[in-house]
């Protein structure tokens, strides 16, 4: 399932999957996946990309609790702002 809300991040911050992945350190491959939610990036890639973009990256990993994992609104949940 598409990750909606790191695609908003990245538009919000006007910046492509190549510019996020070389900020990073990570393949633009492998960013598209996390993006498109092909992959989960593992908790050391998680990290880096919220330090990158300015997020809690445990959003990664958040149980969205009575949501079933076909249902797009998990895909739609905002991440917290990174403190």
């Amino acid at each position: 399932m598409k990750r909606v809300w790191l695609e908003r991040v990245l538009q919000n911050k006007k910046m492509t999957h190549q510019e996020a992945a070389n900020l990073i350190g990570i393949e633009r491959s492998y960013f598209t996946q996390i993006v498109n939610g092909r992959r989960r990036p593992s908790p050391e890639v998680a990290q880096k990309i919220g330090q990158a973009l300015g997020f809690d990256w445990t959003i990664f990993f958040n149980c969205y609790c009575g949501v079933k994992p076909h249902d797009n609104q998990a895909a739609t949940v905002e991440p917290e702002p990174a403190a």
